[in-house]
């Protein structure tokens, strides 16, 4: 399939640990489909989360979280400073924890896919966050899908997503222009 740059860039976030190969698959899948870029969680040091994932979350137009029950619940990825969460702010940890933190905070992007890959969340807080999200799309498949069922019901929606938003993105150009 040809290139879908006007898409734009698709972040995963996910507990390494618990969903890697669904994640290094997923992006692979979507490479092929023509997204033209996706920026995984992993590839990313811990040194530079804030360098590099922060801004890769700021200019993604999507991000899929790939919620296993672990995901949030890996805790040092706390601030090594100040109260709250911040974009300038250095991570102990790159981890799960830091990446929906961030991604609740800032709201960034505004589309956010859940794929929720268990009944519940070991972190009671990860529980709140993401069964509470307005701002969330999300969906749940039965026990019974196998894993590459989920993996092309999750392609499927990133895609009509990232379309979606290239023409709510067209249109309100379009808007600006006639106005």
């Amino acid at each position: 399939m040809g290139s879908l740059e006007y898409l734009g860039s698709v972040c995963v976030s996910y507990l390494a640990d618990e969903a890697h190969e669904c994640a290094a698959s997923l992006r692979e899948r979507l490479l092929q489909e023509g997204v033209p870029k996706v920026v995984l969680s992993e590839d990313i040091s811990a040194a530079r989360f804030s360098r590099d994932f922060v801004p890769a979350l700021k200019a993604c137009v999507v991000v899929v979280i790939l919620g296993t029950k672990g995901y949030g619940d890996d805790v040092e990825g706390m601030p090594t400073s100040g109260a709250g969460v911040n974009e300038h702010q250095q991570y102990k940890e790159h981890t799960s924890r830091a990446e929906m933190q961030w991604i609740v905070q800032h709201k960034r992007p505004e589309r956010i896919l859940l794929s929720k890959m268990c009944s519940s969340f070991d972190s009671p807080e990860t529980q709140q966050i993401l069964d509470g999200l307005p701002w969330q799309l999300g969906f749940e498949q039965p026990i019974w899908v196998t894993d590459k069922e989920r993996e092309r019901m999750l392609v499927e929606m990133i895609l009509q997503t990232l379309r979606d938003e290239a023409i709510r993105s067209s249109y309100g150009n379009f808007l600006c222009h006639i106005l």
